[in-house]
């Protein structure tokens, strides 16, 4: 099975458990397979890696969004650099670990394999 099958298919099965597009199948990681990159689903990944990869993001929305406040004069409080990486830094790490912690628990509660050895979920993909 090809990785746009086994996608397709992945992406059928959660619809039909009902689980959030969003969550499953992020924005993130729509635009990297469009870019044709063969990035297994985020439910897939380790904890490690799901908490690296969202809260590297978090922390860059964040670190530009005190950029942009602070190059607009938007707020008369003006930390240091030093307060706003650190913050950054931080809120990244708790984003990325709620993330990652959630969609650990949705692949336990689907009782999911491996991405390697994905054929779909049982009682759902012989519905089709």
């Amino acid at each position: 099975m090809t990785f746009k099958e086994k996608l397709k298919l992945f992406i059928h099965d959660m619809k039909l458990h009902k689980q959030n597009n969003y969550f499953t199948t992020p924005p993130l990681y729509k635009v990297m397979w469009k870019l044709g990159l063969k990035c297994k689903p985020p439910i897939f990944n380790s904890l490690n890696f799901n908490v690296f990869v969202y809260g590297l993001r978090f922390g860059c929305i964040a670190l530009l969004a005190n950029l942009l406040t602070d190059l607009l004069n938007l707020s008369d409080y003006k930390p240091s650099i030093f307060q706003i990486i650190f913050t950054c830094l931080v809120c990244g790490i708790i984003f990325g670990y709620l993330f990652a912690s959630s969609a650990q628990k949705l692949n336990k509660k689907l009782n999911l394999p491996l991405w390697s050895n994905y054929k779909g979920i049982p009682n759902v993909s012989s519905e089709k």
